[in-house]
């Protein structure tokens, strides 16, 4: 009886630490372990600079935020750029028939990020 429910403990522990590591490592999805189709790989070629572009303004973005008296113009501003930026990603996204994540996707949020005229 105790050789079977160590063996059941053991079998239960190999399963749970599996799924646990193949939880960790984000499953079969894009970019984790599962190589890029061309698409995916051009799509990431063209926009590294526009890419780079949005992590910089939106740390920026958040630079202004942590300040004690943030400057709401250069929020205002910063914002808009976040946004403008993620719209141009989701629509580069698009013409590669590839999901559009974060703002921008379906591009219907109404009047935009921090109302910036859209």
């Amino acid at each position: 009886m105790r050789k079977v429910i160590f063996a059941l403990a053991l079998i239960l522990s190999v399963g749970f630490i599996g799924t646990q590591v193949q939880a960790y490592h984000g499953g079969l999805g894009w970019g984790h372990g599962v190589a890029a189709s061309p698409e995916q790989q051009k799509f990431l070629t063209e926009t590294g600079t526009l890419r780079n572009e949005l992590y910089a303004a939106q740390a920026e973005l958040n630079a202004q935020l942590a300040q004690p008296k943030p400057n709401e113009a250069k929020i205002r501003e910063l914002s808009c750029s976040v946004a403008d930026k993620q719209v141009a990603l989701a629509l580069k996204a698009r013409e590669y028939n590839l999901p559009a994540h974060g703002a921008g996707h379906g591009l219907g949020h109404g009047s935009g990020y921090a109302n910036c005229g859209w």
